[in-house]
């Protein structure tokens, strides 16, 4: 009996680390992603290259997620300028540039349908680590 009750008292211990760490954790990275660092928020990989492709793809301008053939930079092309346009804290000198597949825009799509600053929450909470 004393041996149930030890291990019932490292499961209830390891369940609460568990919670605590978990919540904790969650805490930290919505401050850290959408009030204390708004700015770097933006430079982020799914939201400078995933939520804007995402939004082109959804509202049928897919053909702005490539610069053109014979393009020798991705500065100042349809891409770039939507992602500058869809976030206002992005700075100047970041270029914004997709090279993944259109099939990926599309799945990030429903994305773009969020409020950019519940975006990345959406998507923690679907478990993508993109």
């Amino acid at each position: 009996m004393a041996a149930r009750r030890s291990s019932l008292t490292c499961y209830r211990l390891l369940v609460f680390s568990a919670t605590a760490w978990a919540l904790a954790s969650g805490i930290f990275l919505f401050d850290n992603n959408l009030f204390s660092q708004r700015e770097k928020f933006q430079e982020s990989d799914f939201i400078m290259t995933f939520y804007v492709a995402g939004h082109l793809a959804a509202t049928g301008r897919a053909n702005e997620l490539y610069p053109p053939s014979d393009a020798r930079s991705f500065i100042d092309k349809p891409f770039d300028k939507a992602a500058h346009a869809l976030l206002p804290q992005l700075p100047k000198a970041s270029t914004g540039a997709y090279m993944y597949i259109p099939l990926i825009a599309g799945f990030f799509a429903p994305f773009s349908l969020v409020k950019l600053t519940r975006c990345s929450f959406c998507r923690s909470c679907t478990g993508l680590s993109f």
